[in-house]
């Protein structure tokens, strides 16, 4: 309502059935209409993915882009990620 950016981040991802997980983000689009939607698992569960969190960086990219559309400056955020 007050033009703010919305970003969903629809966690534990990895813990859904493969069947599900389609739906489930078809939903959450639908739900959060206008918004965002990245799938994350920040903290996953090691006996389902050996690949750390996921998801993580596109968060972290979205962030980036709200702060430099708003004219902020983002460099020493960037620079911490190398």
């Amino acid at each position: 309502a007050e033009g703010k950016p919305v970003l969903v981040c629809l966690n534990k991802i990895d813990m859904l059935r493969p069947n599900d997980k389609a739906e489930v983000i078809q939903e959450a689009t639908k739900r959060f209409w206008g918004s965002q939607v990245i799938e994350t698992a920040f903290d996953p569960d090691p006996r389902l993915s050996q690949d750390g969190p996921v998801g993580a960086q596109d968060v972290f990219d979205w962030v980036v882009n709200q702060l430099e559309a708003q004219g902020k400056e983002t460099a020493h955020l960037k620079a911490e990620q190398k």
